[in-house]
């Protein structure tokens, strides 16, 4: 079974471009690893072509999305993990508090619809000296 190459001859374009484009062209050459202007600006019209025939999720690089998943999970865990150090904390005052002050369901049931209100007014933010404010 014999396969045929084919091989492609480059052709010779006049570009029109500005001056400033080419003086950016020629900075940023070497970073592209490209020997002269013309191969640059092949590559350039290839880059912008598959831009232009995929959807951003093809566009972006596998490993940038990749990348990005891992960081978002790993960010996730931590604040779970927060949270739940939070929470401990939290429900080791609230037992002491019940403990310590012997208090009944009907005023604790009037202090959570308060606190919530409170918390939904002031859209979460409290400081120590905003209870002791809301105390007195």
């Amino acid at each position: 079974m014999e396969e045929k190459i084919t091989k492609e001859t480059k052709e010779r374009y006049t570009v029109w471009m500005m001056p400033s484009t080419r003086e950016e062209v020629e900075e940023l050459m070497q970073k592209g690893n490209c020997k002269r202007i013309s191969e640059f600006i092949e590559k350039a019209v290839n880059f912008y072509c598959g831009y232009l025939r995929s959807s951003t999720q093809d566009y972006v690089p596998q490993i940038v999305l990749t990348t990005l998943k891992s960081l978002m999970n790993e960010n996730e865990n931590r604040h779970n993990g927060s949270l739940f150090r939070i929470a401990v904390e939290l429900s080791m005052i609230k037992n002491l508090l019940a403990y310590s002050n012997g208090i009944g369901q009907a005023p604790l049931d009037k202090l959570r619809a308060d606190c919530a209100s409170e918390v939904k007014k002031i859209n979460g933010t409290i400081s120590f000296e905003d209870a002791i404010r809301w105390q007195t």
